[in-house]
Order: structure tokens, then sequence, then C-alpha cells
């Protein structure tokens, strides 16, 4: 694979990222009345899933896995307008939880990829 094929799928997801969010912004304004600290909220989080989106692809299972998760629970406040603070207080339940799966999935696969956590 070339250098410009590489470049844009490693673009891709950012694009993705920011276009179920316009969608889920433009919803969340539209539908429901609301003002310009929605869209601060829900804005940071979208920066933050495009953020999370362009970082290199995760090496172990688990980093995959909890990159996942992110990318979900930050996409959960445009989409599903969900309430940005409920968000951050139950990310950690999600984290143990992904972090399990992680772990599990690992340990029957063998670890023949890697021996660390990310």
């Amino acid at each position: 694979m070339d250098q410009t094929q590489t470049a844009r799928f490693r673009w891709s997801p950012v694009f993705l990222v920011l276009a179920i969010s316009a969608g889920g912004l433009m919803r969340l304004l539209v539908l429901h009345y609301l003002r310009q600290g929605t869209l601060f909220f829900a804005g940071v989080s979208v920066l933050l899933a495009v953020i999370v989106a362009s970082t290199p692809k995760a090496k172990t299972t688990t980093g995959g896995i909890l990159k996942g998760t992110t990318l979900a629970l930050l996409l959960s406040v445009p989409v599903l307008g969900a309430d940005f603070v409920g968000v951050l207080i139950v990310s950690p339940i999600f984290y143990v939880v992904a972090i399990a799966c992680g772990f599990a999935f690992q340990a029957g696969r063998g670890r023949d990829r890697s021996t660390g956590l990310f």
C-alpha cells in the first residue's frame, strides 16, 4: 500500500465521525429547540472524537476496544442527545467492562500478538 492510500485510510474515520456528528448536532438543535450551551458541550465531544479517530491504529486488542469505546461514548452526546456530564460520570463503568473484555479476548487468543495492555 503506498503513502496516498495509507493517508486516505487514516483520514476516513475522521470524516466519518464528522459526518455522524454533524447530523446528530443538527437533530439536537432543530428537533429539541436547544441553544448554545448544548452546542458547546456537543462540540467539545465532537472535537475529542475527531482527535481520537485521527490517532494511529491500536496495536493490541484491548487498545482497539478502548478506542472504540471512547468513540462510542463521545459520539453518544451529539447523536443520541446524551448529557455530556452524565456520559463523563458513567464512562468508568464502560471502560472497566471494555478492559475486562479485552483481557478475556487476549487470554483466549493466548496473547500471541503483544504482551502490553495497550
